[in-house]
């Protein structure tokens, strides 16, 4: 959990504007791929 802490604090770097900030990120990028966007799932149709 530390690390992903750490991640998310880097990414508030960079939208706050910290040098080097960004730089860091983009080496972090390849270890935290993120959640693919999966569509909902339909609501089923009343019976």
């Amino acid at each position: 959990m530390a690390d992903l802490t750490f991640y998310q604090n880097v990414q508030a770097a960079v939208r706050r504007g910290v040098p080097g900030a960004d730089t860091i990120l983009a080496d972090l990028a390849s270890r935290f791929p993120g959640r693919s966007k999966a569509t909902p799932p339909a609501a089923a149709a009343p019976k």
